[in-house]
């Protein structure tokens, strides 16, 4: 089984980081949540979850920077995909 992705448009939609926290808590293949959408919003931490933002959007704290093409990579080596 592979890992579970989420691609996360606002960091305050708290359904989507509620699924996030719950899977991360269940899941042994990995969750990874990418945040995309600029904000003045830092993403939150989420334990067990590797949690990601694109280059060049706003948020900060200790969070993972990612680009465009390791997005691609990270949409097609995923068992799952949900789009917040």
């Amino acid at each position: 089984m592979k890992p579970i992705l989420h691609i996360v448009k606002n960091c305050n939609d708290a359904q989507a980081i509620r699924v996030i926290e719950n899977q991360a808590r269940d899941n042994a293949y990995g969750v990874t949540a990418v945040f995309v959408q600029e904000g003045t919003s830092s993403p939150p931490l989420i334990p067990n979850a590797r949690v990601c933002v694109l280059r060049g959007e706003a948020g900060s704290g200790p969070v993972e920077i990612i680009d465009y093409s390791d997005l691609l990579t990270l949409v097609f080596s995923v068992e799952s995909i949900a789009v917040w």
